[in-house]
């Protein structure tokens, strides 16, 4: 299957995927998608405003391991089920924002 420039552009200006990201859904290398994109004429992301992007979406999934978390009281591994996330870095992440974490059901503190 041959990707358009228009496919992966889409990928990446408009769901804000990376280029690895893009790379490993359809089973190509980065550089191809970066080359490709760049060939077409669009001008792709500084590793600056990558990192920025990458910041918000991380902001976006804390938001959604809060909620998973505290609100509908799901552990660790019932998350990473849920949102694809490693279960120790659910718990690292919680840990970095600063946020208490519950004691294991079954174990005392």
């Amino acid at each position: 299957m041959k990707l358009s420039a228009a496919d992966l552009a889409a990928a990446y200006f408009e769901e804000h995927l990376s280029a690895n990201q893009i790379a490993a859904e359809f089973g190509i290398s980065a550089t191809t998608v970066r080359r490709q994109l760049a060939a077409a004429g669009f001008k792709l992301r500084s590793n600056s405003e990558s990192q920025a992007l990458a910041g918000s979406q991380r902001d976006k999934r804390l938001d959604e391991i809060l909620y998973l978390y505290y609100q509908r009281g799901f552990g660790a591994h019932t998350i990473e089920k849920i949102t694809g996330i490693n279960d120790c870095t659910v718990l690292n992440r919680l840990r970095r924002a600063g946020y208490r974490l519950r004691t294991p059901r079954g174990r005392k503190q």
